[in-house]
């Protein structure tokens, strides 16, 4: 209410105030708050490239491998996967935890997760996979020759897993402006867990975005990868044009039905709350950014002067609630600056069109 009436101060301190209710719950309290910070440090540790030498090869497929949509919440997974499974070859199976089983029947084994993944062999790999594909299934249903898309953002975190249970499957990875990743993320009333409890400060959510994209570009580094990179500001810029590009990358045809994906998204049962807003819309929305501008507008010059206004935590309203620490500062100072040097880099090697 306070953001619509634009009094921007007034509606930053709302959702403070909210996101310190919601941390206050008892089911927030029970949370481990350490445990993905702690895992995604692991996961960068160990996959170096002397560990990933160790790893026996995996047997070959049992049936098709799926498509990964993953990047972190907020980035704009709900649209692709509602403008994807309009697409009559593709079946969208929405945030559901099928990689989350397999990772903990890793854990399990001696040496627990990451580390036991080398260690497996052809049966362990079958086996995992065959426990992946039964909570597809449950979710699903048969799905017949279409090409299943597991959409769920935080599997980014476990590229390792993905690629070692599916070494050939295609990862679509969401990207979008960190600024409005961080500020969205914050702005949203998240069911407590592991991940959405980092949710609840802008610096919190500023760190957990740095952490996560960073293991995402080490991963991208140590890895080889079937990949395709998809910025939401150019999905909603030319709908079209992304969506071509990304049916070709699944070696589909095109199919005029993915326009219309808004009507089809009705008839879904709906997971997210991003799932409900893109249900009532029949045009893409453009980027946020505008909602980063409207707060830098509360900010004081000597702020934006020191900070130089250079990531989503240099905003600081006049509030006395403001306790962003200089470390997140700088984690989403250098996502922005890394995703601003990744546009210049695709521009200038697509002559203007980005590239995966």
């Amino acid at each position: 209410m306070y953001d619509r009436l634009a009094l921007y101060p007034s509606a930053y301190d709302a959702f403070v105030e909210a996101n310190d209710l919601l941390a206050a719950t008892p089911a927030a309290q029970r949370v481990d708050r350490s445990f993905f910070p702690k895992l995604i440090d692991r996961l960068r540790q160990r996959t170096q490239p002397e560990w990933l030498a160790q790893w026996t090869p995996a047997p070959p497929d049992e049936r098709a491998a799926p498509v990964f949509l993953i990047g972190f919440p907020r980035s704009g997974t709900t649209l692709l996967d509602q403008i994807l499974d309009a697409h009559p070859a593709l079946r969208t199976m929405e945030e559901r935890d099928a990689l989350d089983q397999a990772r903990r029947e890793v854990d399990r084994l001696p040496g627990g997760y990451p580390d036991a993944l080398a260690t497996l062999n052809a049966a362990a790999i079958t086996g995992l996979r065959r426990l992946y594909f039964a909570e597809v299934e449950r979710h699903l249903g048969p799905w017949g020759d279409s090409i299943v898309i597991d959409k769920m953002p935080l599997n980014t975190i476990d590229v390792v897993l993905i690629h070692r249970l599916f070494p050939d499957a295609r990862l679509i990875v969401a990207l979008r402006h960190p600024h409005d990743v961080v500020l969205s993320g914050f702005m949203q009333a998240m069911q407590p867990n592991g991940a959405m409890v980092l949710f609840d400060s802008l610096a919190s959510t500023a760190r957990f975005y740095a952490e996560v994209m960073g293991l995402w570009l080490h991963y991208r580094d140590v890895l080889t990868l079937r990949k395709i990179t998809v910025r939401y500001e150019d999905l909603t810029a030319d709908l079209r044009g992304e969506a071509e590009r990304i049916l070709e990358f699944l070696g589909l045809p095109w199919d005029d039905a993915v326009l219309g994906y808004a009507e089809h998204a009705r008839t879904r049962a709906i997971a997210t709350p991003a799932t409900i807003r893109w249900c009532s819309r029949s045009t893409v929305m453009p980027s946020s950014a505008g909602g980063i501008m409207r707060l830098r507008s509360t900010t004081s010059p000597r702020s934006c002067s020191r900070s130089g206004m250079g990531s989503a935590m240099a905003i600081r309203p006049r509030s006395a609630k403001w306790k962003a620490a200089p470390t997140a500062r700088r984690d989403a100072a250098g996502s922005a600056r890394r995703w601003q040097q990744s546009r210049r880099v695709e521009r200038a090697a697509a002559g203007g069109r980005p590239q995966s």
